[in-house]
C-alpha cells in the first residue's frame, strides 16, 4: 500500500497494474475480502479505472458538466425511431427505404418480365436486374446501420447513464405498420446504442415497456386504467404527483402510450 501511495504522489496513473497491486495487498490484510472471489473484485477495479480515465479525459477536454454526468431515457417508435428525454438527441425516421424505393421497384419489374420458366436458365437481363436489386437492398441496410451508429455515438458521448426501452419490434411485422417499422430499423438502432454504451462503460438500463406510463415515477403506484392518447397530464391517486406527458407518450404508432 505504501508503494502505491508513493506512486500516486509521483503522478502515476491509476491503471490496471496499480489497482491489481492494491487489491492483492488489501486481500492479504483483510480476511473478509479474501474470502470472496477475486474475479468480481478485479472486474470492479477495472471498471473504476475506465470511469476514472474517462472523467479525467472529459475534464482535460473541458466538457460541460451536463455532458459528463447526464441521464437519458430512450423510447422507440414508428413515427420517430427514437424519442428521448433530450430533444437534441432524438432519432428521426430517416426513411432510407422509402427514398430508395423507386429503383428496386424498377428492377423488380424487370425481373418479373424476364422471369424464366421452370427448368429454363435465367437470361442475362434477369440476372443483372437481380444483382442490382440486391445491391440496392445492401445499400439501404448500410445507410440504416450508419445512421444508427452515428446517433448512438452522440448519445453515449453526452450521457453516462442510459434508460432504454426493452422493446422487441418483431411483432410489428404482422401489423399494418410493418413496412414503416422495417424502414425505421428499430432493432439496429437499439443494438447499436446498447453495444456502444457498454463498450464505453456507460450504465445501460433496459426498461420493460409494459405499464411505463401507468406507474408513478415518485411512489411506483399503478393507475387502474390505461391512459388515453388524448390525455396530456397524469396525476397519481396514491401520492398526488402530477406530470405532463411528453409527445412520445402519445406516439400514434402504438396501441397505448410510450414513455420518456
Amino acid at each position: 500500500m505504501a508503494r502505491s501511495k508513493k506512486a500516486h504522489r509521483e503522478g502515476e496513473k491509476c491503471g490496471p497494474a496499480a489497482l491489481d497491486e492494491m487489491l492483492t495487498e488489501a486481500r492479504r490484510k483483510t480476511p473478509w475480502l479474501r474470502e470472496g472471489s477475486s474475479v468480481p473484485q478485479q472486474r470492479l477495479i477495472r471498471d473504476f479505472g475506465k470511469s476514472r480515465a474517462k472523467a479525467l479525459k472529459d475534464i482535460k477536454d473541458r466538457l460541460w458538466q451536463h455532458r459528463r454526468a447526464g441521464v437519458i431515457g430512450v423510447d422507440w417508435g414508428v413515427q420517430q425511431t427514437a424519442t428521448t428525454t433530450s430533444d437534441a438527441h432524438a432519432l428521426p425516421h430517416a426513411e432510407h427505404g422509402k427514398k430508395a424505393a423507386a429503383k428496386p421497384a424498377r428492377y423488380q419489374r424487370m425481373m418479373a418480365r424476364r422471369k424464366p420458366a421452370r427448368g429454363q436458365a435465367a437470361s442475362n437481363g434477369y440476372k443483372a436486374a437481380k444483382e442490382q436489386t440486391a445491391k440496392l437492398h445492401k445499400k439501404v441496410a448500410r445507410q440504416r446501420q450508419d445512421s444508427a451508429r452515428k446517433w448512438a455515438k452522440a448519445v453515449v458521448r453526452d450521457h453516462d447513464s442510459l434508460a432504454v426501452e426493452d422493446f422487441r419490434p418483431k411483432f410489428l411485422a404482422k401489423t399494418t405498420m410493418a413496412k414503416k417499422a422495417a424502414d425505421a430499423a428499430i432493432g439496429a438502432a437499439k443494438a447499436a446504442l446498447i453495444e456502444r454504451g457498454r463498450k464505453h462503460g456507460r450504465a445501460v438500463h433496459l426498461v420493460h415497456p409494459a405499464h411505463t406510463t401507468m406507474d408513478c415515477a415518485q411512489c411506483g403506484a399503478r393507475t387502474k386504467h390505461a391512459l388515453p392518447l388524448s390525455e396530456r397530464t397524469s396525476a397519481c391517486t396514491a401520492c398526488g404527483a402530477v406530470r405532463e406527458l411528453r409527445p412520445c407518450d402519445a406516439d400514434p404508432g402504438w396501441s397505448e402510450p410510450g414513455w420518456c
